[in-house]
Formats: structure tokens, C-alpha cells, sequence
């Protein structure tokens, strides 16, 4: 019999040669290979990521991956990524609502909003990594990541170099007054952001992100961006490692600075817990591939969402609703007035810890008396508890 399209002339070696014109079998051709012509003796290849149809006459792309938004990790997601939502909006309008209050005023509340925009970038940021790669969405990503991420960790510096100046003036003391100022603050974050946004983009477009084809079982490909050759995905895991571990230094310095005044624990905490999770988060993403590699980028973004929560704005949440006796002017002057500097920075000069009592002041240098300063009714003047409160 001839053999059809989609199969080939199939000869028995246990027969003789000579036999073979006029005896054969049909076989049908791999899964890999295609016939379009009847009694063809040999199968044609298919190209890489392509597999015969049912016919075997054509060759067909590999079914492309997509994320199953109806399956157990997205459920997941949306219930995270609700929560985030929710958790924001509450968190903004009590931000909003006790601008005035020494909790917020002390925590500088235009960074403290800067926090939450970076915050609120970040949510739509892990659902993209669930989207289909192309070349506009593989550079969308990072220009976000580095809103965001990056962000995150720069306004971290500045507010604690920002509380650093202030109680630690040391070799700077004359640029000190200028630092402090919140505008210039915003200023250095402004500069670096753009700066490291600037530098993704221009390499992105030297060397475009390549989407390139990630065979997966059951004859599936996953089309992925190619950020493990991509230079614009390098610098931005360089600008945030660096960031990150900047971030850890400064949040050390003020490790032991009044925390009622600036976070200075929960600023370590939450810097360690950064750290964690990109010496774990980026070589995971970078070694993996497919649905593995969109999960781990997600939970990546969304940890630093988890973690901005938990160290910044849950406490101060918490002591606003149900603490407030804590939230006063008088809590936050004891807070300095009992602090001393156990451990000097070796660039910072000493600073005059004043306390104020009913019967007198004393002027007391803390890297001097090892003691701490225990105030009995105390009663700060109005004056100097606002120009402490108004720098932070």
C-alpha cells in the first residue's frame, strides 16, 4: 500500500535488499517530524519548539506557558494582594489623620509617604511578574523593581543619615543644618532614583531584553526575558545590592539612637530581613525557570511589602490606636533625655543631652558619663521639643 502524508516507507532489515521495492510497511512519523508527501522514505525534523499535528503534516508550535489564574497560587495572590490594598489605604489615612502627632511628626512624615507611594508601587509590581514576558513588559519590570525596591532602600538611607545628623553631627557639623532638611532629602532620593532609572533604560535600549524559548514537559514552552544575559537586569541587581547594604550600614549607626524619635531597631530589623531576602530571593529567580521563576520574583516583591509593614508602619499603627498615652509630646523629650551614647561613632562629636526639672538644668555630655540621665518631672521646654520634632 502507498503510504499516506504523515508516514514513511518503512523497510524490514530481515528481507533482502532486492526485496525492498516492492515490500514495506507504513510508519507512522515521531512526534518531532512531519511527512507532506505521500510514500516518503524518511520524516522531515520539526524545528525546536515545534511538534507535528495530529496528521503528522504539519509542524505546530509548543502550547506557550501561562500563568493558571484560577489556580491555587494566584487564589493566594489575590487574597494578599487585597489585603495589601486595604492595608494601605487604612494605614495612609491614619498617617493623614495624625500628621501633627509626635509619633508621625518624629517619624518625618513626607518620607513617611514616600514610604507608602514606594509601597503602593510595589503591589502591581508582583502581579506583573505574572504576566507573559514580552520585551516591553521584561523592561517595565525593572524600571518598577526600581521604583520601588530600590526606593525603598534609598528613602531608608536618607531618613537614617537624616536622624545620624542630627544627633550625630560629627566632622559635617556645619553641613549638618542643610542634610537635615527634608526637601534635601527628597532631593538625593530624587537624584538616585532617576539615575539608576535612567541607566536601565539606556542599557535596555544598547542591548535589547530577549525573549528567548524555555522548553518545558509535555511539549510547552515558556517565553521568558533573558535576564541572565541582559546588562540593564545586572545593574539593577548592582544598584540594589548596593543600596541594600548601604541601607544596613546606616540603620546600624543609629542602631542605639532613641527609638521613639526614629525606628532605629525596626530600621535594622527590617534592613537584615532586605538583605535575607535578596541573598536568597535573586540567585533563586536567576537559576530557575517557567512558573518557578514568576512565583519567586513575586514573593521576592511581595516580602518587602510584608516586611515595610511589619518594622515601619504596624508599630506605629499600633501605638497610635491603642498605646496613644505614648503618643506625646512629654514620652518623646524623656525618650532623648534618658538616652546616652554607649558606643560613640568615631566621626561624631559629643552631643549636650539637657535635661530640664522643675528646679534646675544640667548640660551633660553622654559620651562622657557612662550613667543615664533619669529625669524626674520633667517638663521640656516648648521651644527646643519643636525644633527636635520639626528636624525629624
Amino acid at each position: 500500500d502507498d503510504c499516506k502524508p504523515g508516514s514513511r516507507k518503512f523497510f524490514d532489515s530481515k528481507h533482502q535488499t532486492k526485496f525492498w521495492s516492492c515490500c514495506w510497511s507504513c510508519q507512522r512519523c515521531d512526534a518531532h517530524s512531519i511527512t507532506q508527501t505521500w510514500n516518503q522514505i524518511n520524516c522531515t525534523q520539526c524545528e525546536p519548539f515545534t511538534i507535528s499535528n495530529a496528521n503528522g503534516t504539519e509542524c505546530i508550535d509548543y502550547t506557550v506557558f501561562r500563568f493558571n489564574w484560577k489556580g491555587t497560587f494566584a487564589m493566594v495572590f489575590y487574597i494578599i494582594f487585597a489585603l495589601c490594598i486595604f492595608q494601605l489605604i487604612f494605614v495612609w489615612c491614619i498617617v493623614i489623620w495624625k500628621r501633627n502627632t509626635p509619633i508621625i511628626r518624629a517619624s518625618n512624615f513626607v518620607l513617611l509617604n514616600l514610604l507608602l507611594v514606594w509601597y503602593a508601587i510595589s503591589i502591581p509590581t508582583a502581579g506583573l511578574f505574572l504576566a507573559l514576558d514580552s520585551p516591553s513588559i521584561c523592561l517595565l519590570r525593572l524600571v518598577l523593581i526600581n521604583l520601588s525596591q530600590i526606593g525603598i532602600t534609598v528613602t531608608i538611607i536618607c531618613r537614617s543619615n537624616q536622624v545620624a545628623l542630627i544627633f550625630q553631627a560629627g566632622f559635617m557639623q556645619k553641613y549638618a543644618n542643610q542634610l537635615t532638611k527634608t526637601r534635601v532629602q527628597l532631593v538625593i532620593i530624587g537624584i538616585i532614583i532617576t539615575f539608576t532609572a535612567s541607566i536601565i533604560i539606556i542599557l535596555a535600549k544598547i542591548q535589547p531584553i530577549n525573549i528567548i524559548k524555555v522548553e518545558l514537559p509535555d511539549h510547552h514552552m515558556d517565553m521568558m526575558c533573558d535576564y541572565n544575559n541582559s546588562s540593564s537586569f545586572l545593574a539593577l541587581v548592582i544598584f540594589w545590592l548596593v543600596t541594600v547594604i548601604a541601607s544596613l550600614y546606616f540603620a546600624y549607626r543609629i542602631r542605639s539612637l532613641p527609638s521613639n524619635f526614629n525606628e532605629s531597631k525596626f530600621t535594622v530589623l527590617a534592613t537584615v530581613m532586605f538583605t535575607s531576602v535578596d541573598i536568597c530571593g535573586i540567585p533563586a529567580f536567576m537559576a530557575t525557570v517557567g512558573q518557578a521563576r514568576k512565583v519567586i520574583a513575586c514573593i521576592t516583591v511581595i516580602a518587602y511589602v510584608v516586611i515595610i509593614n511589619l518594622c515601619y508602619f504596624l508599630p506605629k499603627i499600633y501605638i497610635i490606636l491603642f498605646q496613644s498615652h505614648l503618643n506625646t509630646r512629654e514620652n518623646a523629650m524623656a525618650g532623648i533625655t534618658h538616652y546616652t551614647f554607649s558606643k560613640p561613632d568615631s566621626l561624631s562629636r559629643p552631643s549636650v543631652v539637657t535635661e530640664t526639672s522643675i528646679d534646675h538644668t544640667i548640660a551633660l555630655s553622654p559620651f562622657l558619663s557612662k550613667k543615664k540621665i533619669v529625669p524626674t518631672h520633667i517638663k521640656p521646654p516648648m521651644s527646643s521639643t519643636a525644633s527636635v520634632t520639626d528636624n525629624m
